[in-house]
């Protein structure tokens, strides 16, 4: 099993945090600032990942349409979901 610094993402996070303190630290800012700067970095990481996620949604749905279309046929799984209102199986 690989050591845990080379597959735990705490490391990686205590990295950044480290990175940050040691640079706000260096231009002679105080902790609150260190605290301020690192809740924004946070919350447009955050955001960063809910975009990503939500564009890789609407590819992942453009290129679903678009293999329909292709094929010329509705996609069977959709037409079993809205014929039996479940996932295609008689519950």
């Amino acid at each position: 099993m690989l050591p845990a610094h080379l597959w735990s993402t705490d490391q990686t996070q205590l990295d950044f945090t480290a990175l940050v303190f040691l640079v706000l630290h260096g231009l002679g800012l105080p902790n609150v600032i260190f605290l301020i700067v690192l809740g924004i970095l946070n919350w447009l990481l955050l955001l960063g990942f809910v975009w990503l996620v939500n564009r890789v949604a609407v590819a992942t749905a453009q290129l679903a349409a678009l293999a329909e279309d292709i094929m010329g046929r509705p996609n069977v799984n959709r037409a079993q979901t809205t014929a039996t209102g479940s996932r295609g199986r008689d519950c």
